[in-house]
């Protein structure tokens, strides 16, 4: 499986096109109409340049503009978009999936690859495919203004992964990993999203430091300038919440101070402050403005369904739900109704039992899933 698709042309779909045409892929990339500005730089400069942990200079991966044209040729597709647009990306590729094909969320958030399940079932897609999600980008990176260039300060270390239903893990992971050699496999999607770290850093540095942000314009470090030792304590606190659920639901969830150092992103888990404020790659300025996906994303996309999954388990999580509300005040948008619930992932009405067997086996219709 040469072929690859990536959806999504920002910085990550950057460095992913750039990584993978290093590593002998054959890529093309596509945006949605709305985004497709974001080609532009590729078409004009018909080349990518990567600097930091990974570094070269590639011919541009070809650019689509139609996606029923770019689908009909690939093997895999990577969806690298903000979790805002899976739904109308799952609808606009469910027409075209063609037998055998490989559809990637980096990330999914949780519950990402349940959505478009839900959705390729309405809309009845009857072709074979494998769905499958990350707990993270592959890397830390950042395009370079006004190049078709992208930075990679950090190729994390180790990805976890898994298909839905599970019962893929292993014949998807063969294949996978020729392009991510450091994927891992967990049990299911669920454990994935659970363990995506951005709703435990990035949302409540925000909180705090709202006034900060919409006054320093971007003259502002997140992490450095942003979490102080008593900020840091409430970051663990949030990370107790997320521990309960998982344990709760019957799925294994790394604590966060574990996970973040098997990624690469800090050298010191002594605690929570010495985490963030010794690391190499927590040192990005921003965000400009508190429209930023550390709240526009973090918060519908992770929170939201972590505390669904909470009052199904009758798990109290007061801060998550403060999280909430704070940033939707914030940002004058209702979160709790915007994002991500149990029943867009079709899950609504299921045990946990039947739940937890549904993420191994699928539902007992799934059409035949293969990886030839």
């Amino acid at each position: 499986m040469k072929n690859i698709l990536i959806i999504g042309a920002g910085h990550g779909g950057y460095a992913a096109a750039g990584d993978l045409l290093l590593k002998g892929f054959e890529v093309k990339i596509y945006d949605l109409p709305e985004y497709q500005a974001n080609l532009f730089p590729l078409i004009e400069n018909k080349k990518v340049k990567l600097t930091g942990e990974i570094s070269g200079v590639v011919t541009a991966p070809i650019v689509e503009i139609n996606i029923e044209e770019a689908i009909s040729t690939t093997d895999i597709i990577l969806i690298i978009s903000h979790s805002s647009s899976h739904k109308k990306v799952a609808e606009m590729i469910a027409p075209f999936i063609k037998d055998n094909q490989i559809i990637v969320l980096l990330p999914g958030y949780t519950g990402g690859t349940l959505c478009f399940e839900k959705i390729f079932k309405e809309k009845q897609v009857s072709s074979s495919y494998i769905l499958a999600e990350t707990n993270t980008l592959p890397y830390a990176c950042s395009k370079i203004t006004g190049e078709s260039a992208v930075h990679i300060k950090l190729y994390v270390k180790q990805l976890l992964v898994s298909t839905f239903p599970s019962k893929y893990n292993t014949s998807f992971l063969k294949v996978f990993k020729k392009l991510y050699p450091n994927a891992q496999l967990v049990d299911n999607v669920l454990e994935v999203g659970f363990n995506n770290g951005n709703p435990v850093l990035n949302i409540l540095p925000c909180l705090f430091n709202a006034g900060k942000i919409e006054q320093a314009k971007g003259d502002y470090y997140h992490f450095q300038e942003g979490v102080t030792p008593a900020i840091a304590k409430v970051l663990e606190k949030l990370d107790g919440e997320r521990m309960l659920i998982g344990k709760a639901l019957g799925i294994r969830v790394i604590p966060y101070l574990d996970r973040v150092m098997d990624t690469g992103y800090v050298t010191d888990n002594s605690s929570w402050y010495e985490m963030i404020s010794t690391s190499p790659h927590l040192t990005a300025k921003g965000p400009d403005s508190l429209n930023h996906r550390y709240l526009t994303e973090d918060v519908p996309f992770g929170l939201v369904p972590w505390v669904e999954f909470s009052r199904k388990l009758k798990v109290e999580v007061p801060l998550m739900g403060s999280c909430i509300e704070l940033a939707s005040c914030l940002l004058e948008k209702n979160f709790w109704e915007s994002g991500r619930t149990l029943e867009e992932m079709g899950i609504k009405d299921m045990s946990i039992d039947q739940l937890l067997a549904y993420l191994k086996v699928g539902s007992q219709t799934s059409f035949i899933h293969s990886t030839k």
